[in-house]
């Protein structure tokens, strides 16, 4: 794969014919890979198989693989492509969700602490509004 790379990268060829798409592919794939969590997400929705033996040397060889690769070749294709999911992967909302969903919700003792928290707020409120109307 780094023979590829690296042909890719020093060839005329694939300049002329519209970049370097295998490059792009590898740095795509390196930039989601970084723990063994990213491979068993990736595993299991059937975007890659490991045959390697074991997760650590998967992430290892994808971590080390995209090193020396100038970016500045690839088409603009690739570019817009990686703009397009770091956008999607930092929208506000979304970040906001994922740090609720991970303080409150991940363990059941929290969820259910938050949930009542949020009735006894609601029921104080209720009893001082029919309070103050009566």
């Amino acid at each position: 794969m780094r023979n590829i790379l690296a042909h890719e990268q020093t060839s005329k060829d694939s300049d002329e014919k519209g970049g370097t798409m295998v490059c792009g592919y590898a740095m795509i794939m390196d930039s989601l890979i970084d723990t063994q969590e990213d491979i068993a997400i990736l595993t299991r929705a059937k975007v890659l198989e490991n045959h390697l033996g074991s997760d650590e040397r998967l992430v290892q060889m994808w971590n080390e693989m995209c090193i020396n690769i100038w970016e500045g070749s690839f088409p603009e294709d690739f570019k817009s492509m990686i703009n397009e999911i770091m956008g999607h992967y930092r929208i506000h909302w979304r970040v906001l969700y994922v740090e609720f969903w991970a303080k409150f919700c991940s363990r059941p003792w929290l969820w259910m602490s938050a949930m009542a928290a949020v009735i006894l707020l609601i029921l104080s409120l209720l009893q001082t509004i029919f309070t103050i109307l009566g």
